[in-house]
């Protein structure tokens, strides 16, 4: 991690985690954001087992498993959930995927990222063939290429196409709760370091099968 103070890291030489206070123009103080603390906590579990590489689309990959378990956080904790226990149901709102709304400053557009819609920030991928390609910008789009992985999830949790409608496929709502599983499942069990978006289709493919059975609503989608 290097000094800016518009950023938030997991050091795992230390086990710990650091908070930057932010310029006031790009970002707040990152401790103010839940999310930014579980998207840098899932970078700790990613690296105890799926160890998915930081680069090209491994990188990518463990980079929105981190959004993913952020923005995971902050609907348990909108849903109720607490120091006194889980909620009763797991729901997710139109916040849920602003990542970072807590921590944008005002040069930003109101989040980090958006998942639900990831190029409204200028820069992020929401389809594979316009992704970084290998080699790239930043470390072959670790973060911009996150936006693949941040999308399925949304489109998994909630239903619904693609944002830009650059394909025509209609995808079923699961709901959040079973999209977090399933991911969970298939980082902490599946994937391997070297894991790209292919890798990832078939992961969650049989995350979906073990926990709800093959050829269940959850796996067909």
């Amino acid at each position: 991690a290097s000094c800016s103070p518009n950023n938030a890291a997991w050091i795992a030489a230390a086990s710990q985690m650091v908070y930057g206070d932010g310029d006031n123009m790009l970002l707040k103080d990152l401790s103010l954001g839940l999310d930014v603390t579980a998207h840098e906590i899932t970078h700790a579990v990613t690296s105890s087992t799926s160890n998915l590489a930081y680069l090209n689309e491994s990188g990518a990959l463990n980079e929105g498993m981190s959004d993913v378990f952020g923005s995971g956080i902050h609907a348990w904790k909108a849903s109720g959930g607490s120091e006194l226990g889980n909620p009763a149901t797991l729901v997710d709102t139109a916040d849920t995927w602003l990542l970072g709304k807590e921590v944008a400053g005002p040069m930003l557009k109101g989040a980090l990222r958006f998942m639900n819609d990831p190029t409204k920030d200028g820069q992020s991928k929401d389809y594979y063939p316009e992704r970084i390609m290998p080699g790239g910008t930043d470390n072959g789009g670790v973060h911009l290429n996150s936006g693949l992985l941040n999308l399925a999830h949304v489109l998994l949790s909630d239903g619904g196409k693609h944002p830009r409608n650059k394909t025509k496929v209609q995808v079923p709502k699961i709901g959040i709760e079973k999209a977090l599983r399933i991911f969970y499942y298939a980082n902490v069990r599946l994937l391997t370091s070297t894991a790209n978006f292919e890798d990832a289709r078939y992961a969650t493919a049989a995350a979906a099968e073990n926990l709800y059975g093959r050829c269940s609503q959850e796996w067909l989608t």
